[in-house]
């Protein structure tokens, strides 16, 4: 395929046989919309019972707007380290203790999970797979990212030309 072919396919694809929903790609997760991928994270922690004084743990890389949706329900941030391969920096044994941990797929690569589920059966903690910029992305195992913990944060408008859109799924 040339250049130009290849271009057209991914700018101009062609147009779908039948009307197209986030739902079809994500079932049998419940999916909620929302403007933002910060409002659906607050939605996330929210749902969880999330409040006041109850630590939530975030990878020292991350945006601030993250970290603004547990502050806003007066959640407390804590922080693992992250290693230059974007890994977690330290064992999940090391870690702080905390009501729920974000685990973020950095540029749409799947992050391991493997150590958050370790802390979160050791903790009682939720798991939260921040997916920001991972929207049809998938892991080894050929599972969507976003739908591998108890709950995967969209946000849409990073992937796809909108002014705003984000996602909450929770899978079953």
């Amino acid at each position: 395929m040339d250049e130009k072919a290849l271009l057209a396919s991914v700018y101009c694809p062609p147009e779908a046989g039948k009307p197209w929903r986030l739902e079809d790609l994500l079932a049998p997760a419940q999916v909620r919309y929302y403007g933002l991928g910060r409002a659906a994270m607050t939605a996330a922690f929210r749902s969880a019972g999330l409040g006041r004084g109850d630590a939530v743990l975030f990878p020292a890389l991350i945006c601030g707007e993250a970290v603004e949706a547990a502050t806003v329900l007066g959640c407390e941030p804590r922080y693992y380290p992250v290693a230059p391969n974007m890994e977690p920096g330290s064992a999940e044994s090391e870690w702080p203790e905390a009501k729920a941990v974000v685990a973020v797929n950095y540029f749409g690569f799947p992050q391991d999970l493997a150590p958050f589920l370790r802390y979160a059966s050791r903790n009682r903690a939720l798991v939260i797979e921040d997916n920001a910029h991972g929207l049809f992305s998938r892991a080894p195992d050929g599972a969507l990212l976003g739908l591998r913990a108890d709950a995967g944060i969209f946000s849409l408008r990073k992937t796809i030309a909108l002014a705003n859109g984000a996602a909450l799924a929770v899978p079953p």
